[in-house]
């Protein structure tokens, strides 16, 4: 990965679900954004591509 990366581009996946929720992928050690990159139902699997900020170490968080 380049040094000068601001983003990657992801396909973030959220399978053996056994409720309703979401997963928020960004950029660690930043304030959670107030948006979710995949919603499921439960006992799906969903999947979705999206742009994320990464860190200055080339890291990204999930949080579900």
């Amino acid at each position: 990965m380049p040094t000068t990366a601001r983003a990657v581009a992801v396909n973030v996946t959220s399978t053996g679900t056994s409720s309703p929720g979401f997963l928020t992928a960004y950029a660690c050690g930043t304030p959670l954004p107030n948006v979710s990159t995949v919603n499921h139902s439960g006992g799906t699997d969903r999947g979705a591509f999206s742009i994320v900020p990464i860190d200055q170490g080339g890291n990204l968080c999930v949080m579900t």
